[in-house]
């Protein structure tokens, strides 16, 4: 039988095991294996290589060492601006957890990453190559998932961007430019479509890339400028919606098309879509 002293002794024993095993449940053991493909959640929006241009956020490299909101050359949000102090592992943390609960008010198009594991990941990679002068430039590459994307799915998505737009070329404008042969045209590039100031100083061209990052960027209504929808988030839906897009084009012309197989007269199959 125990004495009253032993059992306090050992009751505060058991509470400090308690403890430490949930300290160490709330820190995730890190893997650096895995940031690379944890960073393709950021590359559509950031990249991290040094001397990189920024993207629709800022590049992330020398992130540890300089003031939040301080990236030179990016226009960060006042919300932002209005920050003090420097980004540390903590604030981090909590930032891509949940963007618009950390920081209320920025811009940030991205929901949030909620998996603790999958956060002690890309944290642990990401602190590392942000200050990485050497950092392979095939970091900043998206994957290009759209390239996998279902276009009959797309098709489907498509059907509230109708409200705005037309998709056949024989069709004209409608509060938005018709998107035949988007994917490859200039930005603001539709012949007779009246674009505003703002989308006329865009530049480049639709790329599947740069759909990929407008489709997520947080919009306002605004006629001729603007969808009326905000983002679209889910990656997948993305994906479907571009790889769809992608079909819309002129068929090959007639010259010579009887001595092509079947496969390569027009794209009539998922190889002549690629």
């Amino acid at each position: 039988m125990l004495s009253p002293a032993y059992r306090l002794w050992y009751l505060i024993l058991l509470a400090f095991l308690a403890l430490s095993l949930s300290a160490m449940a709330g820190q995730p053991e890190a893997e650096d294996s895995r940031g690379p493909a944890l960073f393709q959640n950021c590359v559509r929006c950031h990249t991290i290589v040094k001397d990189a241009p920024h993207r629709y956020g800022p590049n992330l490299h020398g992130l540890m060492e300089r003031d939040i909101a301080s990236a030179p050359g990016f226009d960060y949000s006042q919300t932002l601006l209005d920050q003090t102090g420097r980004w540390d592992r903590k604030k981090l943390n909590a930032f891509i957890a949940k963007p618009h609960l950390a920081i209320p008010g920025n811009k940030m198009p991205y929901s949030g990453l909620m998996n603790p594991h999958d956060r002690a990941d890309l944290l642990d990679w990401l602190i590392l190559a942000s200050g990485d002068p050497k950092l392979d430039k095939s970091v900043d590459k998206p994957l290009g998932m759209y390239s996998r994307g279902d276009p009959e799915r797309g098709r489907i998505l498509s059907r509230p961007c109708q409200v705005c737009h037309n998709f056949r070329p024989e069709e004209g404008h409608k509060i938005g430019p018709n998107l035949f042969g988007v994917i490859g045209r200039k930005v603001a590039g539709a012949e007779g479509y009246d674009y505003s100031d703002q989308h006329l100083r865009r530049g480049g061209y639709w790329t599947p890339e740069a759909l990929e990052n407008f489709f997520l960027e947080r919009k306002s209504f605004r006629q001729g400028t603007h969808r009326a929808f905000r983002t679209l988030k889910g990656p997948i839906d993305r994906a479907n919606l571009i790889a769809w897009l992608a079909t819309l084009e002129e068929t090959p012309k007639a010259d010579n098309r009887d001595d092509k197989p079947p496969s390569q007269q027009g794209a009539t199959t998922e190889d002549d879509r690629k």
